[in-house]
């Protein structure tokens, strides 16, 4: 062994004593990132604490697969706890925060219904929110509004297509 290298069995005793267990996740208790993976380092780099314990339980993580968390703790380096998924299979187990996907209505007080929820890839919406921060932006850009109706009627066949429409609204014969 070089002097001032770590031995494998130093490097072992290191990552095992900064571990916590519990009957279900074993919380790292060394350093975290700031989006709360536990930390370490090695060899002069820095390496996700998560990613080791599963290769020191199952092996290397095979070629263009990383570690998702079953139990959504970041923290928790339980081997139990670990699989090797795709990028696109860890994504879409991606869930909100605790915080978030715990609430049952926005900050303004509006219920998270189906109704009134708008669900995308970054998470969730209320619709009463949006549509009243779109009146809201309107009011404030009436000159962005009346450029942005221009430009739509600008548009090829758009102006026949609304005066046909407005003419059947009003029961008038429409031009053939």
């Amino acid at each position: 062994m070089a002097r001032g290298v770590p031995s494998e069995q130093h490097r072992h005793d290191r990552f095992w004593s900064k571990i916590r267990k519990t009957e279900g996740c074993w919380e790292w208790t060394g350093a975290r990132s700031v989006a709360g993976y536990g930390t370490m380092v090695e060899n002069w780099r820095q390496l996700y604490v998560h990613r080791r314990s599963y290769e020191l339980a199952y092996g290397p993580i095979p070629d263009g697969l990383e570690i998702d968390h079953l139990c959504y703790n970041r923290a928790c380096v339980n081997p139990a706890h670990l699989r090797a998924v795709t990028h696109a299979e860890n994504m879409r187990n991606v869930t909100p925060g605790k915080g978030h996907a715990a609430k049952t209505h926005c900050s303004h007080g509006h219920a998270y219904t189906p109704e009134n929820t708008y669900t995308h890839a970054r998470g969730r919406n209320c619709r009463t929110c949006t549509r009243e921060h779109h009146r809201e932006w309107k009011r404030a850009h009436p000159e962005a509004v009346r450029a942005r109706a221009l430009a739509y009627l600008a548009q090829p066949g758009v102006r026949e297509h609304r005066n046909a429409r407005q003419r059947e609204r009003r029961h008038e014969p429409v031009d053939p």
